[in-house]
Order: C-alpha cells, then sequence, then structure tokens
C-alpha cells in the first residue's frame, strides 16, 4: 500500500521495475486505487506478467484508468 496526498484525477498509471536481482519478474493480477477522501475505489485488472521474458518482454505496463463519459488516454 502507498498513501499519497492530493495527486488529482487520475486518468493512467505506470508501474514497472527495473528489472535487476536474481528472478526480478513481476505478476501483476490487479491494482486498486482508493481516494480515501471520498471513498471512491478504482479496481484495474492487468492480468499480465511484468518481465523481459514473458508476454511483451515489457518490465513496464501502462493502465489506463475508464470513467463514465471520457475516452481512456492511449497507452505507451
Amino acid at each position: 500500500m502507498i498513501n499519497l496526498k492530493g495527486i488529482g484525477e487520475i486518468y493512467k498509471i505506470r508501474i514497472g521495475h527495473d528489472n535487476s536481482g536474481k528472478d526480478p519478474k513481476w505478476y501483476l493480477d490487479e491494482v486498486r486505487l482508493e481516494n480515501m477522501a471520498t471513498l471512491e475505489l478504482f479496481c484495474l485488472t492487468v492480468d499480465s506478467w511484468i518481465a523481459d521474458d514473458e508476454n511483451d518482454g515489457d518490465v513496464w505496463k501502462e493502465i489506463s484508468i475508464v470513467t463514465t463519459n471520457k475516452a481512456p488516454l492511449p497507452g505507451v
């Protein structure tokens, strides 16, 4: 869990790692974001490896947050 203050409206997040260590790959099932002031909750299903030898071979993922009446921003 990471607590942040006042980051504004979130359109997308980027998560990854530097691929260091003995076995650096991660499997990311989901990301949960909660606004502690409003109790608004976003559950983002990722269901993907973040590894240089799995899926697309990228150690970074960009996850767009889709909200009503707004198109998601494109991922990289």
